[in-house]
């Protein structure tokens, strides 16, 4: 998953390198994932990047002590159906 979101934010790649995987992890299927080709920023990529690395994934979903309502398609590929609670 992580090298699909790089992959799809490498602006040295053309094109076509960089729309599949830009589908796979931003769109579902049957929408047009070519609008988001341009207009990436490297270094907010990477400030975003280095903060999610830094950031422990217990920190992060405990929000705090806040309640959190948390929504997710299901066709999102970051979806971890295991993990969640019915």
């Amino acid at each position: 998953m992580h090298t699909a979101i790089r992959l799809s934010a490498d602006v040295t790649a053309s094109g076509a390198a960089g729309l599949k995987p830009l589908q796979f992890v931003f769109f579902a299927p049957g929408n047009d994932a070519s609008v988001w080709l341009d207009g990436w920023h490297p270094d907010v990529l990477a400030a975003q990047r280095a903060a999610g690395d830094r950031t422990r994934r217990e920190f992060d979903y405990a929000a705090g002590r806040a309640p959190v309502l948390y929504l997710q398609p299901s066709r999102d590929p970051l979806a971890r159906l295991d993990e969640t609670e019915e």
